[in-house]
């Protein structure tokens, strides 16, 4: 990975509580120019599709999380 990518990955990076650390699929969605969350979505699942292929328990590096969203006003989703 180039220098200047990881710069910039390093935005998005989170930590947890207990040092792991992630992304979350809607920052990364956002930082590689995807502008569908539709469109995302597919090359998420296909990601899973080729880390289970090669071997990779998929739950070791993909989590489904959820965040709530704002649909209006005060009301989330």
């Amino acid at each position: 990975m180039s220098k200047k990518l990881k710069s910039n990955l390093e935005i998005i990076w989170q930590i947890d509580e207990n040092g792991v650390e992630f992304i979350y699929a809607r920052d990364l969605q956002k930082f590689l120019g995807y502008k569908s969350w539709r469109t995302f979505e597919t090359v998420i699942k296909k990601a899973i599709i080729s880390c289970e292929s090669n071997g990779n328990p998929s739950v070791d590096h993909f989590a489904g999380v959820g965040n709530m969203i704002n649909i209006g006003k005060t009301a989330k989703r």
